[in-house]
């Protein structure tokens, strides 16, 4: 064989290798973890902000709204791309979504879908999020570029968790969540902060639990003590009052919580410093 048709049989072997990577190898998947002082409640709260899509991809200048709803998933936006041609604009969608576990986004590039799913795990020392990355190209061709594709890909999920991981460590400790206390006398309190800053208060006296639910709560994170007001309460003693309240939160999932009840419009039965009828709750979810 002459060696004009070697060079010949080989660059075909070499285009047939390029075309089999985009026929057998569509998908590549980029697993990359990261680990912060953060409970699992502050960690969700940061990474699930409309304001921290931004973050979540490194070419994005600009985040724009098309659907937003109560139920999470099918959020949309729309992103417009710094690194691209100018005004050059692709979506992305919230595709999961399972409070303080789980969510994830595709992202419709021109040229590319990538789906990035997040796992939040609970450690002693704070939480790791589990970063899954899925590169779905939308051309044989760019398939074939795969193996080159997923290392930049790689680099770039480094890079972003880099970026989320300091976001999240500036963040103020999320409220969000169960609590719970039990003092020496066996009186066990639980509270339930939800996103839309209403909370059930549950105090279980042995057998007997009195459910107070749909409160509503406002925290101030500006100031030290920080402020927890509560409100709403429409039966018992506290009817028609607000609890004026400071907390701490200085200790990864314990919350320290001292308050007086007032007129609504009179906050100056506030505590300004804990005293010995503050209570400890312990975050349990």
């Amino acid at each position: 064989m002459g060696k004009y048709k070697v060079w010949l049989v080989g660059a075909l072997l070499l285009i047939l290798a390029f075309i089999s990577v985009g026929i057998f190898k569509p998908t590549a998947v980029i697993r990359s973890t990261f680990t912060v002082h953060r409970s699992v409640a502050t960690s969700f709260r940061v990474l699930t902000k409309a304001a921290t899509i931004p973050f979540l991809v490194e070419d994005a200048s600009n985040v724009e709204a098309l659907v937003e709803h109560d139920n999470k998933i099918g959020n949309r936006y729309r992103l417009t791309s710094g690194d691209l041609s100018p005004s050059a604009e692709y979506e992305c969608e919230l595709t999961g979504f399972v409070e303080l576990e789980q969510f994830q986004y595709t992202f419709s590039k021109p040229h590319a879908r990538i789906v990035v799913d997040y796992v939040l795990v609970r450690e002693s020392a704070g939480t790791t999020v589990q970063v899954s990355r899925q590169i779905i190209p939308l051309s044989w061709w760019r398939r074939s570029l795969l193996p080159i594709i997923t290392d930049s890909e790689a680099r770039e999920q480094i890079r972003i968790n880099d970026d989320l991981k300091r976001l999240i460590e500036t963040s103020p400790e999320s409220l969000i969540g169960d609590w719970v206390s039990t003092d020496s006398d066996g009186q066990e309190q639980m509270f339930s902060f939800r996103s839309d800053e209403k909370a059930d208060w549950r105090v279980a006296l042995g057998a007997n639990v009195y459910p107070i639910t749909d409160l509503r709560w406002k925290r101030e994170s500006s100031v030290n003590p920080e402020l927890l007001d509560l409100s709403g309460f429409t039966s018992g003693p506290l009817r028609g009052l607000t609890l004026f309240g400071i907390i701490d939160m200085s200790r990864l999932d314990t919350l320290l919580f001292d308050a007086e009840a007032g007129l609504p419009d009179d906050d100056r039965v506030r505590p300004l410093e804990f005293s010995s009828s503050t209570v400890t709750y312990v975050r349990i979810r």
